[in-house]
C-alpha cells in the first residue's frame, strides 16, 4: 500500500557508509526494539527544551506518546534498512514535506544530530559505546544529507512557481464560516494581492499561529478545496484540548491575518489515471478529498468517481450540501454517505445513504471495479479497518494512497 506517490529525487544517491559502520548500526537493531521508545522520550525531553524547536511541534503528541512511538519506528527502520536505504524513500518524502512546510532549517539538523547521540547515551549509559556513538554519528549526518538536500529542492521548486514565495506569508481571513457543529472553514486571501500558485490537490497548508501569551505554533491544514478567485480555503475541526483549532475558532475571524507558508505534502491526486478513483473519508478527514473531488469534477466530469463519507450525523457532517450539488452537476460522482448515529432530523436518501459504518460488505458494494485507485483520509483505526475491508476485496494495495492527520507512521500498512 502506498501512502504517496512521489519519491524524492535522486533517492537511490544514498553516498555509502562505511562496511564498519553498517555493521555497528545494524548491531543496534535489538537494543533499539527493547529500548527505543525511551531513546525518543528523551531526545524530545532534550530537544524541546528549545522555544524555537518546542514551536514546531504539537505537545499533544508527547502527551500521548505518538510522536517519540513514532521516531523510535521511523529510527529502528532506518538500522533495520541501513544497507539498503532506498527502501525508505517514501518515508524521506513524507517527512522533508513536513519539514519544508515547518521551514526546518539546515543548520537546525545539528542541534537534532546532537541531542538523539545524547539521548541515546543518556539511556543506554555504558552501553552506548564511543564506536557505537561514532556509527550513530555517522549515519545520522548521511540522512541529514539527504533530507537537506531534498527540502532545499522542495522549497525551490514550490518558490519558482507563478505566486510560489518561501517561508511566511501575511493572508487576510475573508470569511468563517460554521461547516457543522465542530468543523469551520476560513477563506484566505493573500494581504499582497499578489496570484497564489497552484497545488496538488489533497496537499496541505502550514500556518505560524501566535498565541495570547506570545508563544507561536506551527498547525497544517488541508486546503478544502480548489482555490476560488484567488482565494484557498481550509477547514478545521475543534479538538479537544487542541490548541490550534481552539485559537482559531475562538479569535479568529473576518479581517484576521494569518502566516501561511507554501502547500505543501505527499498525499496528493493522480487526476490523470485511467481507472475509477474511491474518495474514501471519514470526519474531517475529507479536508484534502475535497481538493480531489472538485478537481476532477471541473476537469473529468464524466470520469467515474465514488465519493464515501462516514460521519457521525448530520450536526457533525459538513459540506454535505455542496456534495450533493456538485454530484448533481456532475455526471461521473456518486456519493454514498453513511451516519453512524443519526440524528432527528437526519433523513435516508437525503442526507445520507445508509446508516452505520463502513464494513468490508458495503465496501465491497461500493466498487466499481476491483481496478480502483483509493484516497483515504480519517481517523487511524477508521483508515486501518477500510484497508483490511479494500484490500480482502480484492484492491491492490499499491493502488491505495492515505493521509493522517498528526503524527505518521506505518501503521496503517501494517494494519493491512
Amino acid at each position: 500500500m502506498h501512502r504517496t506517490q512521489a519519491r524524492p529525487k535522486g533517492s537511490g544517491e544514498f553516498r555509502m557508509l562505511s562496511d564498519a559502520t553498517i555493521t555497528l548500526v545494524k548491531a543496534t537493531v535489538p537494543v533499539l526494539r527493547t529500548h527505543g521508545e525511551a531513546i525518543t522520550t528523551r531526545f524530545y525531553e532534550r530537544l524541546l527544551a528549545a522555544p524555537e524547536i518546542a514551536a514546531m511541534f504539537d505537545p499533544a503528541h508527547q502527551r500521548d506518546g505518538s510522536q517519540p512511538r513514532a521516531l523510535a519506528a521511523a529510527v529502528l527502520a532506518y538500522a533495520e534498512h541501513i544497507d539498503n536505504l532506498a527502501a525508505l524513500a517514501g518515508a524521506v518524502e513524507r517527512i522533508a514535506h513536513k519539514h519544508v512546510a515547518g521551514q526546518v532549517r539546515p543548520e537546525q539538523y545539528d542541534v537534532v544530530g546532537a541531542n538523539l547521540l545524547a539521548a541515546i547515551s543518556d539511556v543506554l549509559g555504558d552501553a552506548a559505546t564511543p564506536p557505537i556513538l561514532a556509527a550513530w554519528g555517522e549515519a545520522y549526518g548521511l540522512l541529514a544529507k539527504v533530507f537537506i538536500d531534498r527540502e532545499a529542492a522542495l522549497a525551490g521548486e514550490v518558490a519558482a512557481r507563478p505566486g510560489g514565495w518561501r517561508g511566511f506569508r501575511r493572508f487576510v481571513v475573508e470569511a468563517v464560516a460554521e461547516e457543522s457543529r465542530v468543523i469551520k472553514s476560513f477563506l484566505l486571501a493573500p494581504e499582497d494581492g499578489g496570484a497564489l500558485p497552484d497545488f496538488a490537490p489533497g496537499q496541505y497548508l502550514t500556518l505560524r499561529l501566535t498565541r495570547p501569551d506570545g508563544t507561536q505554533l506551527l498547525r497544517h491544514y488541508s486546503l478544502a478545496g480548489r482555490a476560488a478567485n484567488g482565494r484557498w480555503r481550509i477547514a478545521v475541526k475543534r479538538e479537544p484540548e487542541g490548541r490550534g483549532s481552539g485559537l482559531l475558532h475562538d479569535t479568529i475571524r473576518p479581517g484576521a491575518v494569518l502566516e501561511v507558508a507554501p502547500p505543501a505534502g505527499d498525499f496528493f491526486l493522480d487526476a490523470e489515471t485511467p481507472r475509477p478513483i474511491l474518495l474514501l473519508g471519514a470526519g474531517v478527514g475529507q479536508t484534502p478529498l475535497l481538493a480531489m473531488v472538485e478537481t476532477l469534477a471541473a476537469t473529468r466530469p464524466d470520469h467515474p468517481v465514488i465519493w464515501a463519507h462516514a460521519a457521525i450525523d448530520g450536526e457533525t457532517h459538513a459540506f454535505g450540501a455542496h456534495l450533493r450539488a456538485l454530484a448533481e452537476a456532475t455526471p461521473g460522482l456518486d456519493l454514498h454517505i453513511a451516519y453512524e448515529r443519526p440524528g432527528a432530523s437526519d433523513r435516508v436518501g437525503v442526507t445520507h445513504h445508509s446508516v452505520g459504518r463502513f464494513d468490508a460488505e458495503r465496501i465491497a458494494g461500493l466498487l466499481p471495479d476491483r481496478e480502483v485507485d483509493v484516497y483515504m483520509c480519517g481517523p487511524r483505526a477508521f483508515q486501518k479497518a477500510q484497508a483490511r475491508h479494500l484490500i480482502a476485496a480484492g484492491v491492490a494495495p499499491a493502488n491505495i494512497r492515505y493521509e493522517l492527520f498528526g503524527v505518521t507512521d506505518e501503521a496503517i500498512l501494517g494494519a493491512a
